[in-house]
């Protein structure tokens, strides 16, 4: 719209420039307390650091936008095309387009509209430190609103009060933050292995994930990789926070030796992706990812996945799963494993119907909008004969 308005090239404008201008019109177009003229008087201070010329350029295309903004705005986004979506949804049109032939226009529209409005708080209950009835009375004296979500026994969806990080249920370890999409993963993983004795999390921090499991395999020994530092620390202090033991290394779990003698019961491989799965919480991100975004994550996700299996025993579970929608990321990335013979994947549709893949009933789709979360694809495959491997043993 500001392109239209201004008649130039919107991305020509130098980045200061560009953003002044992205504010003002939206304080003109969406907030009604920001008087036009406050907006503009604004942004065209902002601008002027820039160039005397760059605050004239912004305050004639903001008046404009005060004028028949609003009009303007309403015109180019009505329509059912790719470019109208764009701007009805403030989606980059790259990612219209690939939502539209990955999901249908549906679901598409239905995850575009979703990004657009703030998520869900859930949280989920530790059962190590309080029963879900404990919980709530804890979070209920605090002025904390909760609605509890059918399907999934430990989830709290927060309908009004203060962030859960400031109470003291979640200073004592009672609580923790975590969407149904991530405890949904969790599931997945124990239904697989219910006995599962080594469990290793190649990608950990900041731990709702492995903590879930620690509740649904108390007796397992977990053993948890994160190759940044500083993230690494957050895990820990999550897991001390919450009474849970793990080992923590710090490392790249994608140079991991295969061990001659894979004998891990679970892996899982929550692996970094492009995140457009959570745009509702990091709605950033849209800006940030370019079109070859999902080809340059599924790159590292490929050798996260190849790392992984590689520690698996024979008969164990291995469990991918990326908060993205993006099929490079998702189906893509496991083609390999799959046509190899030595995996198969466990048919998740069947256990999980509501939330089932619509291209592939074995995997799972979280889609924003439908399933009252974040998105994400979640797999779990089998280890089904044995393999010959060489090297370093794995985790210990």
């Amino acid at each position: 719209m500001l392109t239209a308005l201004g008649g130039i090239d919107l991305l020509r404008v130098p980045v200061a420039v560009r953003e002044a201008l992205r504010l003002g019109a939206y304080q003109i177009l969406f907030l009604d307390r920001v008087p036009s003229y406050a907006a503009v008087s604004d942004s065209v201070s902002l601008a002027r650091r820039a160039s005397v010329r760059a605050a004239g350029f912004a305050n004639a295309v903001l008046r404009k936008v005060a004028a028949s903004g609003r009009e303007t705005f309403a015109q180019l986004s009505e329509g059912g095309d790719p470019a109208s979506l764009a701007i009805r949804y403030s989606t980059p049109r790259w990612l219209v387009d690939l939502w539209l032939e990955e999901l249908g226009r549906e679901l598409a529209e239905t995850a575009m509209g979703a990004s657009c409005h703030p998520p869900e708080r859930c949280l989920r209950v530790n059962r190590r430190r309080a029963t879900p009835e404990q919980a709530r009375a804890s979070l209920a004296a605090e002025g904390v609103a909760l609605v509890p979500v059918d399907g999934f026994p430990d989830a709290l969806v927060v309908a009004a009060g203060p962030a859960m990080e400031t109470t003291k249920a979640f200073a004592d370890g009672l609580i923790t933050p975590q969407s149904r999409g991530s405890q949904l993963v969790s599931a997945v993983a124990c239904g697989g292995s219910p006995g599962a004795r080594r469990v290793v999390d190649l990608c950990a921090a900041p731990g709702g994930k492995l903590s879930h499991l620690a509740d649904l395999l108390p007796e397992a020994h977990l053993c948890a990789y994160e190759i940044d530092p500083a993230r690494a620390g957050r895990l820990r202090r999550n897991l001390a926070r919450l009474g849970i033991q793990a080992e923590v290394i710090v490392g790249d779990a994608t140079g991991l030796a295969a061990p001659p003698a894979p004998d891990v019961d679970l892996v899982l491989v929550d692996a970094p992706c492009s995140g457009l799965g959570v745009l509702a919480s990091r709605p950033d991100l849209r800006w940030r990812r370019g079109a070859g975004s999902a080809g340059e994550h599924a790159l590292t996700e490929e050798r996260l996945l190849a790392a992984g299996a590689a520690l698996v025993a024979p008969g164990g579970s291995l469990i991918y799963a990326v908060c993205t929608l993006t099929r490079r990321e998702t189906v893509d990335v496991l083609a390999k494993l799959l046509d190899g013979g030595e995996w198969q994947a466990d048919d998740l549709g069947v256990e999980f119907p509501h939330c089932r893949h619509p291209d592939d009933g074995r995997f799972l789709l979280t889609v924003p909008g439908v399933h009252g979360s974040s998105g994400f694809f979640i797999t779990r495959l089998r280890r089904v004969t044995r393999r010959a491997t060489r090297g370093s043993m794995g985790p210990r």
